[in-house]
């Protein structure tokens, strides 16, 4: 359930794998190429970081998709720590996954909405969906639900799906910019800058795609496009960007609820992607999840369990991984908002590196 990030990767992968998969996609199919993505799939238009992790599972798991986005423009950028990340637009990937996976006559299903889930037999064991005006159910051994941040299951199933979330809400507001020279950021795919109230970073994208974004807390009026640039000419690296690129969009806003985790306990269902684990764009690391769920997913999918053993060691091994990460996300997300209440300027804290592999 959901043919983004996470949705079309664990697909290909389970796929390979031999396992019989169809991806049901509320999106329209895909478009013919990347600017056109970039037109036809909106909701995707977020900053994304793409840190060198992310660069290595794609190489290993999806070469096809790597060489794509490259020829498509996406850049190798070297970070300050001597590492390969990859300057890309999330649509430009997207769009390489999608390709590969029709490549590999796996079954999509666009324009395609999610409605609910048959549990009268004590587990998961249909989807009920909306397609062109019909509603019918779909059979399945076992549901991934990759749906994102407003993942319906713990609606659907109440009582099956525990939410964890931490009360740090913030408000991200981004523009999309265009340069003939690469960005003068200096972790080379990234650059951040914090202050009282506010925290900038830029991202490197592809074919000359860059972004700044600005998080705050929420309650503010929408910045003009004026009234942005004007606070980003306060951070210095914002200025230097700002005077190489043109905009190719309008500033954005997203409301961020702070970083959430969801445990689902129902038998042939998994959750996936920000539909397991919301967190805030600021860390980076919310792309690097989404492919390295589809690949441990894909790991206990090769061994002989049921759908119900399947998904409780899910449960037990995301709670795990990403169990440790929710309380230090958690505990700097409310750090952080705690900082910009009391009008003064958070230290940094990077993300401790054995949580982010």
């Amino acid at each position: 359930m959901g043919g983004s990030l996470t949705g079309i990767s664990a697909a290909l992968l389970a796929a390979r794998a031999g396992h019989d998969v169809t991806v049901l996609e509320r999106g329209l199919a895909a478009p013919a190429d990347p600017e056109e993505a970039w037109d036809v799939w909106p909701r995707l238009r977020q900053p994304h970081a793409f840190l060198p992790g992310l660069r290595r599972l794609l190489l290993r798991y999806f070469p096809e998709a790597y060489r794509s986005v490259l020829r498509a423009g996406a850049v190798e950028l070297l970070t300050t720590a001597g590492e390969i990340a990859l300057g890309c637009r999330r649509t430009t990937l997207e769009l390489a996954l999608r390709q590969q996976a029709t490549a590999a006559g796996l079954r999509l299903a666009p324009a395609t909405t999610v409605t609910g889930l048959d549990t009268s037999a004590g587990g998961v064991s249909a989807v009920h969906v909306s397609q062109a005006g019909e509603a019918r159910w779909i059979g399945a051994d076992l549901a991934i639900d990759a749906t994102g941040r407003h993942s319906k299951s713990s609606r659907w199933l109440p009582g099956g799906v525990r939410v964890c979330a931490a009360a740090a809400k913030t408000t991200v507001w981004s523009r999309f910019y265009r340069a003939d020279a690469r960005p003068p950021l200096a972790g080379g795919v990234s650059e951040c800058a914090m202050g009282p109230g506010w925290c900038w970073y830029g991202l490197a994208a592809d074919a000359g795609v860059c972004s700044l974004s600005r998080v705050q807390l929420p309650g503010a009026a929408r910045p003009g496009a004026a009234e942005f640039e004007s606070a980003a000419a306060t951070v210095p690296f914002a200025r230097a960007l700002l005077r190489i690129c043109a905009p190719v969009g309008p500033v954005r806003g997203m409301p961020l609820p702070g970083t959430v985790m969801r445990r689902c306990h129902v038998p042939g269902l998994v959750l996936a992607g920000d539909a397991l684990l919301t967190t805030d764009p600021a860390y980076g690391l919310g792309a690097l999840f989404a492919v390295e769920q589809a690949v441990l997913l894909a790991g206990l999918l090769g061994a002989p369990d049921s759908p119900a053993q399947v998904s409780r060691r899910w449960d037990e091994l995301t709670a795990g991984r990403y169990g440790r990460y929710w309380q230090w996300a958690a505990a700097e997300d409310a750090r952080r908002v705690s900082c910009w209440r009391a009008g003064t300027t958070p230290a940094p804290a990077p993300v401790p590196r054995e949580l982010a592999l």
